[in-house]
This record gives structure tokens, C-alpha cells and sequence, in this order.
């Protein structure tokens, strides 16, 4: 990467959102390699393939606030990858390797996806959430391409607050929630109605489900008055989007806000 070039420059405009980790990334790509053991090949492919990625987007039309979080979110990933190639080993399934009519890898094609995502992302908390899910796929195997585009798109469609719902509930345990109904028959509080909704559609989008200890099986819900977060839980999907996109490290302060309204 040429460190006067467009893409150092775009990463540079993230330094608002990835702080000084835009440095140590723009240092990285430079020398060639997301260094976890210096020159190892792993770091060198991944290096490369994330550097196709940037300076492809480095080319685009970009706005000033697009690049900011396009650079920022590119910094993010691949800062997270490099700490953890220092205690862990990334995929060895191909996910770099470029097809024989030089087509771009899964994990270029991915990468892509992940940063136009930012480009379109309006809510800032999202963004880092959207780069832990490029560091995550990184090192998650049991993640396959077609999977992982299809938890990208879903993750697009929601908002941080349902980020913090699906977290919740991947910590259930941790918080005492709501385990009886509304009262007044069921009428929800104006100022817990917004909460509501944006879980009910988690049900109905079938990232959750209710489990009734006393019927000792999964069902779904399809009265938003007769959600009990007691009763709440991740459905298989709902796992997956809250594992890649390492939602469980959502600051306990804002999840405690969230639990306190379902």
C-alpha cells in the first residue's frame, strides 16, 4: 500500500470513529502484513486481501462523512485482527485465496460488503459492531460465505437498540426481567411502546423466541402485548447474528437501560 496513495487517506478520514488504532493499521498495510507473529503468510494474505478491498473503495464517490466511516470501520477490523493473531489462528479454508481467473477471495467479496455496509450505516454505535463481524469471520470457520452474507444483510436491517435486545437476551441470566405481563389488559406504556415493537419484530423475524418453562418448548409470539422477556430467547439465527457480531460486549450500561424496559 502506498503511503501517500487514496486508500491511506481514506483510512486516515476514520480516525474519528477507530482513534489511534488508524496508525498502527495504515503502519501494517504499508509493510505488507496485519502482523500477528511478524511475516507470518496469514498476515501478509490477509493484509493483501483487505488492501485490494480499501483501495477499491479508495476510488469510489465518496461523501466526507462516508469516508470517515468507511475508514474507520476498515481500521477497526483490521486492528481487531491484528491483536488477535497474537493469541489465535485465523481460517485455513481458503477464505483469502483468489479464484484461478483472479477473482476476488470470499473474504475480499466479504470485506466489500462489511465497508459498503458502514457507508450506509446512519446509526455510529453500529459501526463497531460491523467491524468486529469482518475480525470474527476472520477466525471463525463454522462461518461459510453464504452464511455470513446472509447475517451481514440482517444486521444492515437492524437497529443498535435491537443489537442491545438480541444482547440481553444472550445474557439473560444477568438481568431481571419482566416476567409478568402489562397490566391495565395487556395496554403497553407509551414510553416502553417503542421497546415493544422493535423486540416483537425480533420475534417475528424468528431471532427470538419464548420458551414457557411450564410447557417446556419453543413458540412463537404474535401478540406484542403477551411478549415476556422471562421468557425470551435466542433462536438458533438469533446465536449467530449475536456471536459474528460480538454483540455480548455491548457496554453493561446501556444493556441495563434496555432490560429495565422490555
Amino acid at each position: 500500500m502506498k503511503e501517500d496513495g487514496k486508500a491511506v487517506s481514506l483510512l486516515k478520514k476514520g480516525c474519528g470513529i477507530a482513534g489511534a488504532s488508524v496508525g498502527s493499521v495504515v503502519s501494517a498495510l504499508i509493510e505488507g502484513a496485519v502482523v500477528g507473529p511478524a511475516g507470518t503468510a496469514a498476515g501478509a494474505a490477509i493484509a493483501k486481501a483487505c488492501e485490494f478491498v480499501i483501495e477499491d473503495i479508495a476510488h469510489r464517490m465518496l461523501s466526507s462523512r462516508e469516508q470517515q466511516k468507511v475508514g474507520g470501520v476498515a481500521a477497526l477490523a483490521i486492528d481487531g485482527i491484528r491483536e488477535r493473531l497474537l493469541w489465535d489462528s485465523p481460517r485455513k479454508d481458503g477464505f483469502f485465496k483468489r479464484k484461478e481467473d483472479d477473482q476476488p477471495s470470499p473474504g475480499e467479496e466479504i470485506f466489500e460488503g462489511v465497508l459498503l455496509a458502514a457507508k450506509q450505516e446512519h446509526e455510529r454505535k453500529k459501526l463497531e459492531y460491523i467491524a468486529r463481524f469482518f475480525t470474527n469471520l476472520v477466525f471463525k470457520t463454522d462461518f461459510q460465505p453464504a452464511e455470513a452474507n446472509h447475517l451481514l444483510a440482517i444486521a444492515e436491517t437492524l437497529t443498535y437498540q435491537q443489537f442491545c435486545i438480541l444482547a440481553v437476551v444472550a445474557n439473560r441470566d444477568a438481568f431481571a426481567l419482566r416476567s409478568e405481563e402489562w397490566p391495565e389488559r395487556g395496554v403497553i406504556p407509551t414510553d416502553k411502546l417503542d421497546l415493544a415493537h422493535q423486540a416483537f419484530y425480533l420475534y417475528q423475524r424468528q431471532f427470538l423466541v419464548s420458551i414457557d418453562p411450564q410447557q417446556g418448548q419453543a413458540g412463537f409470539v404474535y401478540n406484542i402485548a403477551r411478549t415476556l422477556p422471562i421468557h425470551c430467547h435466542l433462536s438458533p439465527t438469533g446465536l449467530r447474528i449475536v456471536d459474528i457480531l460480538g454483540l455480548r460486549d455491548i457496554p453493561r450500561v446501556e444493556l441495563d437501560e434496555v432490560a429495565g424496559d422490555l
